[in-house]
């Protein structure tokens, strides 16, 4: 398993906080990031910087894989279903200080290299109300090169901070070229959807074939 992208700060100055659930309760629903993976990757997991409020909380926390949309950077956000779901992390585990909680992805979905995506976390069936928060850690002036993520019911749609950045970790499993001896072409790199590579993109960890 490799770390794909990440972004994280000793000590948070801006807490996002959940107090809604997904899709339809009133308030802060949703908070996430973007990012976009220098290579392909098998995604496997990720994680958030978690605390909760005064009160605790009950129900379950997922994160989601979702398609990116807009400028990457400054106003990417989420587009289409999900592509693909982490496991339950059950609420009541969360402390009032801040952990780096982890969510497993079974899905098995291919992040393309290049290609910008959306990392987000909500619940659909928490006892989240006013001060029976979920704390997700940001910084308010950011370095990463995407951009944070929040869906408020006010608006109704998801928005993007330009500034703000969630921190996050996103791991995955490299997917290696196969270097292939093809007829009348020479050598070739092919990855599992056999998508032709270039000779100069060819990884020199990749199996080499001849056929």
């Amino acid at each position: 398993m490799t770390e794909i992208d990440s972004y994280y700060e000793a000590t948070p100055d801006s807490d996002r906080s959940l107090t809604a659930n997904w899709p339809s309760g009133i308030g802060a629903l949703v908070y996430g990031q973007t990012f976009r993976p220098s290579l392909n990757y098998t995604l496997t997991s990720c994680k958030f910087n978690i605390k909760r409020g005064s009160i605790a909380l009950t129900g379950n926390l997922k994160a989601y894989l979702y398609a990116h949309t807009g400028t990457f950077g400054s106003g990417g956000i989420p587009t289409g279903s999900s592509l693909d779901t982490s496991n339950s992390l059950d609420m009541s585990t969360i402390t009032t200080s801040y952990v780096l909680y982890t969510f497993t992805f079974s899905g098995g979905h291919s992040l393309v290299s290049n290609t910008s995506y959306c990392l987000v976390v909500y619940s659909t069936d928490s006892n989240m109300s006013g001060s029976a928060s979920c704390k997700i850690g940001a910084m308010s002036i950011g370095a990463h090169e995407g951009n944070g993520i929040r869906y408020l019911s006010v608006f109704g749609v998801f928005e993007a901070y330009s500034t703000t950045d969630v921190m996050f970790y996103v791991y995955g499993n490299l997917i290696l070229p196969i270097i292939k001896t093809l007829p009348n072409l020479g050598i070739y790199g092919l990855d599992d959807t056999n998508e032709v590579y270039s000779k100069t993109k060819v990884d020199a960890t990749g199996i080499l074939q001849t056929s």
